[in-house]
């Protein structure tokens, strides 16, 4: 049931190892309550996995990145099924792809992230955000800082700006971010 948020996705690479350290431990408690022996499924298609790349969503602002991401989520999907289906001894249907990372395209310093993700279903946000000192800012990042600034923002490091975006954000929310 918890849901995360990459504002900064770029490759996916925090998206990616959330969900395999996730499924890991799904699997982990698969295995105990298995405990080794065949796992029988009732009428219709079993499927013990609970854990699912929808539940992670992300913005990026480069294209490509948003490919890459969305392919490195389903790659990690594909290789924990395979680790699932050795604990469960049963063959679970990868093809066709009925998953979906939520990785948009798009700037997250000008987006609204509730449209990405409703906050009320979000629990953490967490990410590498770009950090630029402000003396090799281009315009369009000079731009995003007085977007979220204005006159305050000094000599303040590009990255400040997904630090205000996230408290924003995250107001009257138990949402955690790092």
């Amino acid at each position: 049931e918890l849901t995360f948020l990459d504002p900064a996705s770029g490759s996916g690479n925090f998206q990616t190892e959330t969900y395999i350290s996730l499924r890991r431990l799904e699997n982990d408690a698969l295995y105990e309550e298995n405990h080794g022996q065949m796992m029988l499924g009732g009428e219709g298609e079993f499927n013990p996995i609970q854990v699912s790349i929808g539940q992670f969503y992300g913005i990026e602002i480069n294209d490509f990145a948003v490919t890459v991401a969305k392919t490195a989520l389903w790659i990690a999907e594909s290789q924990m099924m395979k680790e699932t289906e050795a604990i469960i001894f049963q063959h679970l249907d990868f093809l066709p792809l009925t998953t979906n990372a939520n990785i948009v395209e798009g700037n997250a310093l000008r987006i609204d992230w509730n449209e990405v993700v409703d906050k009320s279903k979000l629990n953490y946000i967490m990410g590498n955000p770009p950090f630029v000192g402000t003396k090799y800012l281009s315009d369009e990042q000079r731009a995003d800082m007085d977007a979220i600034w204005g006159s305050k923002r000094g000599k303040l490091d590009y990255v400040s700006c997904w630090y205000v975006k996230a408290t924003d954000y995250i107001q009257d929310t138990k949402i955690k971010v790092a």
